[in-house]
Protein backbone atom coordinates (compact mmCIF):
# COMPACT_ATOMS: atom_id res chain seq x y z
CA UNK A 1 0.00 0.00 0.00
CA UNK A 2 1.35 3.40 -0.99
CA UNK A 3 1.70 6.15 1.63
CA UNK A 4 -0.23 9.35 1.02
CA UNK A 5 2.34 11.50 2.85
CA UNK A 6 5.97 10.84 3.61
CA UNK A 7 7.10 10.94 7.24
CA UNK A 8 8.63 14.40 6.73
CA UNK A 9 5.45 15.70 5.11
CA UNK A 10 3.40 14.31 7.99
CA UNK A 11 5.62 16.07 10.53
CA UNK A 12 5.39 19.31 8.53
CA UNK A 13 1.59 19.00 8.47
CA UNK A 14 1.45 18.43 12.24
CA UNK A 15 3.73 21.43 12.81
CA UNK A 16 1.58 23.64 10.56
CA UNK A 17 -1.56 22.57 12.45
CA UNK A 18 0.17 23.21 15.81
CA UNK A 19 1.35 26.67 14.76
CA UNK A 20 -2.14 27.43 13.43
CA UNK A 21 -3.68 26.39 16.75
CA UNK A 22 -1.32 28.79 18.52
CA UNK A 23 -2.36 31.63 16.20
CA UNK A 24 -6.07 30.87 16.70
CA UNK A 25 -5.54 30.64 20.47
CA UNK A 26 -3.74 33.99 20.46
CA UNK A 27 -6.52 35.65 18.46
CA UNK A 28 -9.17 34.31 20.82
CA UNK A 29 -7.19 35.17 23.97
CA UNK A 30 -5.98 38.63 22.86
CA UNK A 31 -9.07 40.56 24.10
CA UNK A 32 -8.58 38.97 27.52
CA UNK A 33 -5.17 40.67 27.91
CA UNK A 34 -7.01 43.90 28.66
CA UNK A 35 -8.83 42.39 31.66
CA UNK A 36 -7.51 41.27 35.05
CA UNK A 37 -6.97 37.52 35.42
CA UNK A 38 -9.25 37.47 38.45
CA UNK A 39 -10.94 39.91 40.80
CA UNK A 40 -7.83 39.77 43.02
CA UNK A 41 -4.87 39.69 40.64
CA UNK A 42 -3.75 41.11 37.32
CA UNK A 43 -2.33 38.80 34.65
CA UNK A 44 0.85 36.81 35.29
CA UNK A 45 2.74 39.34 33.17
CA UNK A 46 2.16 41.82 36.00
CA UNK A 47 4.69 39.81 38.04
CA UNK A 48 7.28 40.13 35.27
CA UNK A 49 6.66 43.84 34.79
CA UNK A 50 6.68 44.64 38.52
CA UNK A 51 9.79 42.49 39.03
CA UNK A 52 11.55 44.27 36.17
CA UNK A 53 10.65 47.71 37.48
CA UNK A 54 11.84 46.72 40.94
CA UNK A 55 15.10 45.39 39.50
CA UNK A 56 15.75 48.85 38.08
CA UNK A 57 14.45 50.95 40.97
CA UNK A 58 14.35 48.80 44.12
CA UNK A 59 16.32 45.55 43.55
CA UNK A 60 16.09 44.34 47.15
CA UNK A 61 12.29 44.13 46.81
CA UNK A 62 11.99 42.05 43.60
CA UNK A 63 10.29 39.21 45.50
CA UNK A 64 8.25 41.35 47.91
CA UNK A 65 4.63 40.23 48.06
CA UNK A 66 3.08 43.60 48.88
CA UNK A 67 3.12 46.69 46.68
CA UNK A 68 6.17 48.84 47.33
CA UNK A 69 6.60 52.61 47.28
CA UNK A 70 7.28 53.66 43.71
CA UNK A 71 5.81 50.52 42.09
CA UNK A 72 4.03 50.94 38.78
CA UNK A 73 0.35 50.70 39.68
CA UNK A 74 -1.28 47.59 38.19
CA UNK A 75 -4.87 46.86 39.13
CA UNK A 76 -6.38 45.00 40.85
CA UNK A 77 -3.02 43.79 42.28
CA UNK A 78 0.11 42.53 40.51
CA UNK A 79 1.03 38.90 40.96
CA UNK A 80 4.17 38.05 42.94
CA UNK A 81 7.39 37.62 40.98
CA UNK A 82 8.53 34.03 41.56
CA UNK A 83 11.02 33.43 38.78
CA UNK A 84 14.80 33.70 38.54
CA UNK A 85 16.15 37.25 38.36
CA UNK A 86 17.93 36.40 35.09
CA UNK A 87 14.51 36.32 33.40
CA UNK A 88 14.23 40.05 34.08
CA UNK A 89 17.12 40.70 31.68
CA UNK A 90 14.98 39.30 28.85
CA UNK A 91 12.12 41.50 30.00
CA UNK A 92 14.19 44.71 30.22
CA UNK A 93 13.36 46.07 26.72
CA UNK A 94 9.63 45.87 27.51
CA UNK A 95 10.05 48.15 30.54
CA UNK A 96 10.33 51.17 28.26
CA UNK A 97 6.62 50.71 27.50
CA UNK A 98 3.57 51.18 29.69
CA UNK A 99 2.31 48.01 31.37
CA UNK A 100 -0.49 47.33 28.86
CA UNK A 101 1.70 48.09 25.84
CA UNK A 102 4.47 45.89 27.26
CA UNK A 103 2.00 43.04 27.80
CA UNK A 104 0.77 43.25 24.20
CA UNK A 105 4.33 43.52 22.83
CA UNK A 106 5.46 40.55 24.97
CA UNK A 107 2.59 38.45 23.64
CA UNK A 108 3.26 39.49 20.04
CA UNK A 109 6.97 38.64 20.36
CA UNK A 110 6.11 35.22 21.81
CA UNK A 111 3.68 34.56 18.96
CA UNK A 112 6.24 35.72 16.38
CA UNK A 113 8.82 33.30 17.80
CA UNK A 114 6.56 30.25 17.40
CA UNK A 115 7.44 29.74 13.70
CA UNK A 116 11.14 29.82 14.62
CA UNK A 117 10.47 27.26 17.34
CA UNK A 118 8.55 25.18 14.79
CA UNK A 119 11.54 25.26 12.43
CA UNK A 120 13.87 24.08 15.21
CA UNK A 121 11.43 21.31 16.13
CA UNK A 122 11.30 20.19 12.51
CA UNK A 123 15.10 20.14 12.25
CA UNK A 124 15.29 18.02 15.39
CA UNK A 125 12.60 15.47 14.51
CA UNK A 126 12.61 15.24 10.70
CA UNK A 127 14.79 12.11 10.63
CA UNK A 128 13.41 10.48 13.77
CA UNK A 129 10.68 7.90 14.23
CA UNK A 130 7.41 9.36 12.91
CA UNK A 131 5.40 8.69 16.07
CA UNK A 132 8.07 10.17 18.34
CA UNK A 133 8.58 13.15 16.03
CA UNK A 134 4.86 13.93 15.92
CA UNK A 135 4.57 13.51 19.70
CA UNK A 136 7.54 15.84 20.28
CA UNK A 137 6.12 18.46 17.90
CA UNK A 138 2.74 18.36 19.62
CA UNK A 139 4.19 18.57 23.12
CA UNK A 140 6.57 21.40 22.25
CA UNK A 141 4.26 23.46 20.06
CA UNK A 142 0.83 22.89 21.58
CA UNK A 143 1.48 22.14 25.26
CA UNK A 144 2.16 25.77 26.27
CA UNK A 145 -1.35 26.86 25.27
CA UNK A 146 -3.16 28.90 27.95
CA UNK A 147 -4.41 27.15 31.05
CA UNK A 148 -6.63 28.22 33.94
CA UNK A 149 -5.24 30.69 36.45
CA UNK A 150 -3.29 29.20 39.33
CA UNK A 151 -5.57 30.85 41.88
CA UNK A 152 -8.63 29.02 40.52
CA UNK A 153 -9.50 25.51 41.72
CA UNK A 154 -8.44 22.76 39.30
CA UNK A 155 -11.19 21.15 37.23
CA UNK A 156 -12.68 17.88 38.40
CA UNK A 157 -10.77 15.86 35.78
CA UNK A 158 -7.45 17.07 37.20
CA UNK A 159 -7.70 14.69 40.17
CA UNK A 160 -6.20 11.45 38.90
CA UNK A 161 -6.07 8.46 41.24
CA UNK A 162 -3.36 9.23 43.83
CA UNK A 163 -1.98 12.23 41.95
CA UNK A 164 -3.42 15.71 41.54
CA UNK A 165 -2.57 17.41 38.28
CA UNK A 166 -2.40 21.19 38.56
CA UNK A 167 -3.50 22.58 35.19
CA UNK A 168 -1.08 25.50 35.62
CA UNK A 169 1.79 23.04 35.25
CA UNK A 170 0.94 22.82 31.55
CA UNK A 171 1.73 26.45 30.84
CA UNK A 172 4.89 28.55 30.68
Amino acid sequence: MRKILSDKQTIILVIIVAVSLNVVSYCIAFPETFKPESTHYARDFSAYYTGGMRLLHNPTKIYAANPQVGDYQILPKPQIFKYTPSFLIILAPFLTLSYQDALVAFDVVQLALIPALALFVYKLVKDKNLILGVAAAIVILIEPLPTPAINLPPPQWAHLWIFTLNPQSNSN
